[in-house]
C-alpha cells in the first residue's frame, strides 16, 4: 500500500526561518490522547504523545534523500509518538517530527509487528518524500531484528502534479495534532490541505460542522491529579473530506489513523479543541467509531465542575 503524504498551506507562506528560541507552543492543550475503538468483538486502541526538543536531538535521525534536499529542521521541533494495537495481530509503533508552527513533516519512522512485519522511514523534501522500507524476506529473518531483513526497496514519491508553492508537506499521523493545533473547534474555522496518494494530488478540506452534543466518558489527567468527564458534552464537529480532480468525493486516501480512508468526522471539545471522538471508514472492518478513554493535559485544567 503506497503511503499517503498530506500538504497543509503555510499560512505564512513558504519557510521561515527558524527562530533563535524556543517558538510560542501551539494552543494543543494535551501532552497525550487515549483512544479506543470496538467492533463487534474486535477491539483497537491507540496513544499518541507529543513532546518538543531541540533539533540537535533529530539531527543524528535525520537523513538525506538522494537527488534531493529534505526539509531543514528548525531550532525546536514537536515529536509525535503513536502506538497502536490492532485486533487482527498487527500493531504498529510510529514516530513523526514536524515543525511546530508551519507543522512541515521533517521524518516519520514507522514499524508493524505480527503478521506482514515492515520499516519503513519517510524524509520529506518539499515535493515529495523519499522511502526506505524494508521487511523480512522469509520465516526465518522474521524472528530477526530488521537490520537484519533483506526484502528492501527504496524510492521518491511524488505527485503527478506539483503541490502548491506555498505548501508544505504534513505527515497524515499528524492530523489529531493539526486540528488541535489550528484550533479548528472555534467557530467558522476552516483549513484546505493537499494530500499526495497513489501519485494523485488530493485535496483535503476540514469545515465546521456546527456544534452538538456528544456522550462522552474519558479522564482527564493533569500533574497535580484527575477528573473524569462523562455525559453530554458540547462539541465541534469538523467534517474532514478529500477529493482528487479523477474522484471528486469520497476519494480512498489513507489518513493514518487507525487505517481510516477518505471521509472523517471528528469531535472537538468545544472549549479546549480536545479530539473526544472520531468516525470513519476503514478497508478492514468498514465504518468504525474511536472514542477518547483518557488526555494527559499539558496543564491543570480551570478548576470547576466536569462539563456536561
Amino acid at each position: 500500500m503506497r503511503r499517503a503524504a498530506v500538504l497543509l498551506i503555510l499560512l505564512a507562506g513558504g519557510g521561515a526561518p527558524a527562530a533563535a528560541s524556543p517558538p510560542p507552543s501551539p494552543a494543543v492543550p494535551w501532552a497525550a490522547l487515549h483512544f479506543e475503538a470496538r467492533k463487534l468483538l474486535l477491539s483497537a486502541t491507540s496513544v499518541i504523545r507529543r513532546d518538543t526538543l531541540p533539533a540537535e536531538q533529530l539531527a543524528p535521525l535525520l537523513r538525506q534523500p538522494p537527488g534531493g534536499v529534505g526539509v531543514a529542521p528548525p531550532s525546536w521541533v514537536v515529536r509525535l509518538a503513536v502506538e497502536t494495537d490492532l485486533p487482527v495481530g498487527r500493531d504498529e509503533t510510529v514516530t513523526t517530527w514536524l515543525h511546530p508552527t508551519t507543522f512541515a513533516a521533517l521524518q516519520t519512522h514507522k514499524r508493524t509487528f505480527g503478521k506482514r512485519q515492515y520499516e519503513k522511514v519517510f524524509r520529506y523534501a518539499t515535493d515529495g518524500y523519499y522511502e526506505w522500507r524494508r521487511a523480512p524476506a522469509n520465516n526465518r529473518e522474521a524472528e530477526l531484528p530488521p537490520e537484519t531483513w533483506s526484502d528492501r526497496r527504496e524510492e521518491w514519491n511524488r505527485p503527478a502534479t506539483a503541490p502548491p508553492a506555498t505548501a508544505a508537506l504534513v505527515d497524515p499521523y499528524a492530523l489529531l495534532y493539526l486540528l488541535s493545533a489550528a484550533q479548528l473547534h472555534l467557530p467558522g474555522q476552516r483549513l484546505t490541505t493537499w494530500t499526495i496518494s497513489r501519485d494523485q494530488l488530493v485535496e483535503l478540506s476540514m469545515t465546521d460542522g456546527g456544534l452538538t452534543r456528544r456522550p462522552v466518558d474519558y479522564v482527564e489527567s493533569f500533574a497535580s491529579g484527575e477528573r473524569r468527564q462523562r455525559g453530554d458534552q458540547l462539541v465541534r464537529l469538523i467534517h474532514v473530506a478529500a477529493a482528487t480532480s479523477h474522484t471528486p468525493a469520497r476519494a480512498q486516501v489513507d489518513l493514518g489513523f487507525l487505517g481510516m480512508q477518505g471521509e472523517l468526522t471528528v469531535f472537538l471539545d468545544a472549549t479546549s479543541g480536545v479530539p473526544v471522538e472520531l468516525v470513519g471508514r476503514t478497508r478492514s472492518v468498514g465504518q468504525l467509531v474511536v472514542r477518547l478513554t483518557r488526555v494527559e493535559l499539558a496543564a491543570a485544567p480551570t478548576p470547576g465542575p466536569p462539563r456536561r
